[in-house]
């Protein structure tokens, strides 16, 4: 599977900033917590908390095959604050190579819909999630 990085991608594992292609079990945790945390705000039907984990754990089978991830410097105006802003982050992509997708594929095309990381309202975080031919 390929996952492009379609704007800056701002990712931490633990509390270190992932600065090239992340493992896979890092991009699925922030996916599931985003999705999580707006199921909570938005739905009267919220995602069972313990659906991340039991799905979180499912990806330590997967491995990351091809990095072509660089790492960019933006800046934001903020009008609230009268400064600018980092939007820093991974543009790119990443291969990722998996026994089976079926238990990551549809939270991963959830993820298209909602961007996944820090900074997401202001557009980072967008990915785009292809299916490899094997």
């Amino acid at each position: 599977m390929r996952v492009e990085f379609l704007t800056p991608t701002h990712l931490k594992d633990g509390k270190r900033l992932v600065t090239h292609a992340p493992p896979f079990r890092v991009l699925f945790q922030r996916l599931m917590e985003r999705l999580l945390a707006l199921s909570t705000a938005f739905s009267e039907s919220p995602l069972d908390g313990a659906l991340k984990y039991e799905a979180v754990g499912l990806s330590d089978g997967v491995r990351l095959v091809a990095d072509g991830t660089r790492l960019v410097h933006l800046e934001s105006p903020s009008s609230r604050l009268g400064s600018v802003t980092s939007i820093s982050g991974l543009v790119g992509y990443a291969v990722y190579d998996a026994a089976d997708w079926a238990p990551f594929w549809p939270w991963l095309k959830w993820g298209e819909l909602t961007h996944v990381g820090k900074n997401t309202v202001k557009g980072e975080g967008m990915i785009r999630v292809l299916s490899e031919e094997r």
